[in-house]
């Protein structure tokens, strides 16, 4: 992800966190984007891209989840930024790699 992209990003995203009326994404007529218009879009990009039909948007909050936690954030931080009441939820997006569990053996 470009510096610009990121920056645009945690911009909307930080102005979204305090103020319950600000979205990330907007559709063209600067509405709301709900997830269901998003599923569907990134579904047809999946199909364009001759990508497995088991990849869902919802793929993606397991994937950063994932990539979070194998580059050692703390559950307690990922669990707030998924948004997430409960730690047990978050345990469930977290997927490790054996290479993160070879590593931390090789701490000791």
């Amino acid at each position: 992800m470009s510096d610009k992209v990121r920056s645009i990003l945690f911009r909307r995203f930080n102005s979204a966190l305090h103020n319950s009326d600000e979205v990330v994404f907007y559709n063209r007529k600067e509405k709301m984007l709900y997830q269901e218009a998003i599923s569907k879009q990134f579904k047809k990009i999946i199909r364009k891209s001759n990508l497995s039909d088991k990849i869902h948007f919802h793929t993606l909050r397991h994937s950063f989840a994932s990539l979070l936690a194998q580059k050692g954030v703390s559950l307690y931080i990922i669990k707030e930024l998924l948004g997430h009441e409960d730690l047990s939820t978050t345990q469930i997006y977290s997927h490790l790699q054996k290479q993160n569990l070879m590593d931390a053996v090789n701490l000791l």
